[in-house]
């Protein structure tokens, strides 16, 4: 059999990078790395990933610090490099390096399952992290791991006042509010549609029905609106919206975090209403208000389109990539060139902690895993970055967290305490 040449490795390269490939084309990138055609693959990698001689620890550093995705499929592989023998032990920043003068090929080996599909973190320590989990718990048997990831879960109430766990829900038609029936489907997601056989408004009062979406500490939820628009809501979030659009406006009021896609409709503007005052008002565009009690501003993020944030008589208009923040005394401001995949990661099921300080990321790990934060004498105050799998063990996030030496964490029951390292 002939021996694959470089435009072969090339491809298959390609492909890893571009997050197409398939487990069995990781692992013959890695068998091909380790073989006796290691040499030609590592030019092949030098020039994908633009490494040159002698700037190998910062150029692969950049290169993880740009890793935006998380596919799950290739998980088993990433485990597959990190448990290897081949590769030493990483320092607190995370750097894969070869050991007892074994081949620098798997240096590159690391660097590219790591791009494609790291899932748990950048900056910290992978090894040590999951070595201190299965310590703790083999040192400590009777502490309660039974803190789990938040799931599709949420609170429906009707305009009368009656309370839907959506959850527990069976699928289908829940209700008929205002001549709009509510749907149930797979996969988290609540959908109104217009039922033609209802007239609208029955009762003659002219009011409008308003439901609400509640999700809780450990939630999250989808939500398709009456007149199309799509919506995704965070843990720990809620929004109140009308069963049926009427009127000039289409306006609905949040709490929290979601992220909204608004059907087009240029003679009806959406509009979202904050809970500390900072409207929204689009035509039909893409964006994620942030909007939390314990967080100090509100953030407004577009994504696509084009958004007018209004509060009292001041208001500015951002364009995609652009962030509208409005502080506690009400000022708006306008930020350039956001990280867009990080502001939306909860989205697509990660946590994206970018020179956070740990107050920020117990805050986001607490009302995704639904647990109680304390702080023991002086708060740390060094900034972690990270990218992590929101269906991860809380315990295992923790102690990669530790694993920097910065800060650690004593678990009881769902109460965690934060203390400063050493």
């Amino acid at each position: 059999m002939t021996a694959p040449d470089n435009t072969y490795w090339e491809s298959l390269a390609q492909k890893a990078l571009a997050g197409q490939a398939t487990e069995q084309e990781l692992n013959l990138l890695l068998e091909g790395l380790s073989g006796q055609n290691g040499a030609d693959l590592q030019q092949v990698l030098d020039k994908l990933l633009g490494i040159t001689e002698g700037e190998d620890e910062h150029q692969i550093n950049q290169l993880l610090s740009a890793y935006k995705q998380t596919p799950k499929k290739y998980s088993s592989i990433v485990d597959k490099v990190l448990e290897s023998d081949k590769i030493s032990e990483p320092p607190k920043v995370l750097k894969v390096s070869a050991k007892n003068g074994r081949s620098i090929y798997w240096y590159r080996a690391a660097v590219i399952l790591l791009v494609c599909a790291l899932g748990v973190l950048i900056t910290l320590s992978i090894q040590k992290g999951r070595q201190s989990v299965i310590h703790k718990m083999a040192k400590n048997p009777s502490v309660d791991y039974n803190i789990v990831p938040g799931k599709d879960k949420a609170i429906l109430t009707l305009a009368n006042g009656k309370k839907i766990l959506l959850d527990s829900a069976a699928n289908g038609v829940l209700a008929d509010q205002n001549g709009v029936d509510i749907h149930k489907v797979q996969n988290g997601q609540l959908i109104y549609t217009a039922n033609e056989s209802t007239a609208p408004d029955a009762t003659g009062s002219g009011i409008i029905a308003y439901n609400t979406m509640t999700t809780p500490r450990g939630g999250k939820y989808q939500l398709v609106l009456p007149d199309g628009t799509k919506v995704w809501l965070n843990a720990d979030s809620r929004i109140k919206y009308p069963t049926r659009f009427t009127g000039a406006n289409r306006i609905i009021s949040m709490v929290g975090e979601a992220y909204f896609e608004v059907a087009k409709d240029a003679k009806h503007p959406f509009i979202v209403e904050t809970s500390r005052g900072m409207n929204v008002r689009v035509l039909g565009t893409h964006f994620n208000i942030c909007d939390y009690p314990d967080q100090p501003v509100v953030r407004t993020t577009l994504l696509e389109g084009s958004v007018r944030v209004i509060y009292h008589s001041d208001s500015l208009m951002i364009v995609p990539g652009q962030q509208a923040t409005m502080a506690i005394d009400g000022s708006l401001a306008t930020k350039s060139n956001i990280d867009l995949d990080r502001v939306v990661a909860w989205k697509n099921g990660l946590f994206y902690f970018d020179q956070m300080d740990i107050v920020s990321i117990m805050q986001a790990l607490s009302r995704w895993y639904d647990i109680d934060v304390h702080y023991a004498g002086k708060q740390p105050t060094d900034l972690f970055s990270a990218i992590m799998n929101r269906d991860n063990d809380i315990h295992e996030i923790l102690s990669m967290l530790e694993a920097t030496e910065k800060v650690h964490f004593k678990i009881t029951g769902r109460t965690i305490e934060v203390l400063s390292g050493k």
